[in-house]
């Protein structure tokens, strides 16, 4: 930890391996900021520090030890439990929260930690921003590794900027656990959960990733990868249409079927918009790759009427595509669909580009489709740990239930040659597909 320590940029990203110490590491460097910060000229405003963890009761049994057990060697310094602060001698103050509530939003900081990043909305980073302006506080993203997503896409969007330190901590390379511990681990944790959260690797699916394995063995085939259209081919699109505070989300998937390939060419998602907005994007995409759409696929709920008597059918045709809208009625056990996703996911090919980009709302970036697929998780019951039966509705279902649209409406035979592979079971499996090359079969 001594060069985060003796880091001289703004900011920072730290991811680590478990059993590493961050959590100390975190303790120890805000103390030293808290005691050596100069603060000449705002007296009525001494510095202020802050380290957020996903919920305040973490904080409280993780955190608060050692704030308590490490500044109580300083002269004048004082713990104050109903704030779990720690009061030092020159006026500063540093303070655990929770993100699972608002208190930072009205604050000013001089530098916040926010610990176990991977677990904390974009939203509140957005929120907090501003509490830093002040006085050119700083921030530090750290925590082990829960995925792709937040952590990991800042660490490489920043990777090579001088004014961010930049860090990635293995277990192998650490020195902190042997070897021989390192082994029973591996053993004890599995091959994923090892990869991921003791060497760092973000594309090792996670224990509650629904499609984890599915992805996984994709990228291990190589099928997520640059994609060309097929001349003269048709093309479908799949939509889920969601609700949020923010209005509709709406994600669709613009795909190719290639005898027994599925060719994800595009994934585009955006909130709040009218549906003729995603008219104009399929009719660009029609244009931009030289294919025309046959069908576009709307799940159960787009017949659904509005106050007006009009359902996202209507409007879909209204809009320019009159008799290509179709609805796609859902099987009724959800698991029973999740596994037909399962199976369909090994003839499936991802464009890594046109399905591989995030797209922002507001100050948040929102995930791809490729995102989508790889972190629709099921719940993790906060108390106990455990893994529930029960997906995860979040940014992340959007995408992954409007592929489940396209999987549903292939089963039902409404896709021409649809229906048959759920039929007469699959024999081989496509394991290559690379643009001007020959088809690479495996045998089952």
């Amino acid at each position: 930890m001594v060069p985060f320590h003796e880091r001289t940029q703004r900011d920072a990203n730290l991811i680590c391996h478990r059993r590493f110490g961050k959590t100390v590491g975190i303790c120890n460097d805000g103390q030293k900021r808290a005691l050596t910060k100069s603060f000449e000229g705002r007296e009525h405003a001494p510095p202020r520090f802050a380290w957020m963890y996903p919920t305040r009761v973490r904080a409280k049994d993780i955190a608060w030890g050692y704030l308590k057990y490490y500044s109580r060697t300083i002269p004048g310094a004082y713990p104050i439990e109903s704030e779990l602060a720690i009061q030092y001698p020159n006026g500063a103050r540093f303070t655990l929260y929770g993100a699972d509530n608002r208190r930072g939003v009205g604050l000013y900081l001089d530098g916040i930690y926010y610990d176990e990043d991977d677990e904390i909305s974009p939203q509140v980073h957005a929120d907090i921003a501003p509490t830093l302006s002040d006085y050119g506080g700083f921030e530090v993203h750290a925590g082990m590794l829960k995925g792709g997503h937040n952590l990991w896409k800042r660490h490489e969007r920043m990777r090579g900027d001088p004014n961010v330190f930049n860090m990635v901590i293995r277990a192998s390379e650490s020195g902190i656990l042997p070897a021989a511990e390192l082994a029973r681990l591996r053993v004890s944790m599995g091959d994923s959960a090892y990869e991921m959260q003791m060497e760092c690797n973000p594309h090792a699916s996670m224990a509650n990733a629904i499609y984890g394995r599915q992805m996984e063995q994709m990228r291990k085939e190589s099928r997520i990868t640059k994609l060309r259209i097929v001349p003269d081919l048709p093309a479908y699109v799949f939509f889920d249409i969601g609700h949020s505070m923010e209005g509709d989300d709406w994600s669709m998937w613009f795909v190719q079927l290639d005898g027994r390939d599925v060719l994800c060419h595009r994934y585009y998602a955006r909130t709040g918009e009218l549906p003729a907005h995603y008219a104009n994007v399929i009719f660009s995409m029609e244009e931009e790759l030289k294919c025309r759409v046959h069908t576009v696929f709307l799940p159960h709920d787009g017949t659904r009427l509005d106050r007006h008597g009009v359902s996202a059918k209507d409007d879909l045709e209204s809009a320019g595509l009159r008799g290509r809208v179709k609805t796609v009625i859902r099987t009724p056990k959800l698991w029973d669909s999740i596994n037909d996703v399962r199976a369909f996911l090994a003839r499936v090919f991802i464009d890594q580009e046109g399905c591989g980009q995030p797209w922002t709302l507001g100050e948040n970036e929102m995930p791809s489709g490729i995102d989508c697929l790889d972190f629709y998780t099921k719940k993790i019951e906060t108390q106990t740990g455990m893994i529930t039966e029960i997906p995860v509705h979040n940014q992340y279902s959007h995408g992954a239930d409007a592929f489940r649209t396209m999987v549903e409406a292939y089963k039902n035979g409404l896709i021409a040659g649809g229906g048959s592979y759920y039929e007469k079971q699959a024999t081989r499996v496509m394991v290559s597909r690379e643009p001007n090359k020959r088809q690479i079969l495996v045998r089952r």
